[in-house]
């Protein structure tokens, strides 16, 4: 009698053990489906905004490098149109946020204002551009 009962008590201790392992692993796999839902919309939405984004932050990463190395201002215009081509952007000298990231990469070039003013005489951009990269180089922060 005492090894029946003892029998069924291990079955049924083995059996709450078991209850609680799938518990576990079912809660385990619930959070993970949560957190795959939760990131999912930011996801979603910073991949539709990311390519402008993308792309605006290589202008200003490339306009400081290639200020850094020497580069012409007629060659940065000619680089600039190949990498908006590239990024779907169809008329970059009319995209005001093109210009402000020039700005900011004369900026991040560490150009004072007396060589920005002097590498825009060679840039030769329009009123609208001009204010435009003055905007970039004004909000740049190190």
């Amino acid at each position: 009698m005492k090894r029946i009962f003892f029998r069924r008590i291990s079955f049924v201790a083995a059996a709450m053990m078991l209850a609680l392992t799938m518990t576990a692993c079912s809660l385990s796999d619930s959070s993970k489906s949560i957190s795959k839902s939760i990131s999912s919309p930011s996801v979603s939405l910073s991949k539709s905004s990311s390519p402008k984004k993308k792309y605006i932050a290589e202008v200003q990463d490339f306009t400081a490098a290639f200020i850094r190395s020497g580069g012409s201002a007629a060659n940065l215009r000619d680089r600039i149109g190949e990498m908006a081509q590239k990024a779907g952007v169809s008329d970059w000298t009319a995209d005001g946020d093109t210009w402000k990231a020039i700005g900011a990469g004369i900026a991040k070039a560490g150009y004072n204002a007396t060589e920005r003013d002097a590498f825009l005489m060679n840039l030769e951009p329009t009123a609208a551009q001009h204010k435009w990269i003055f905007k970039g180089y004004g909000s740049y922060k190190p």
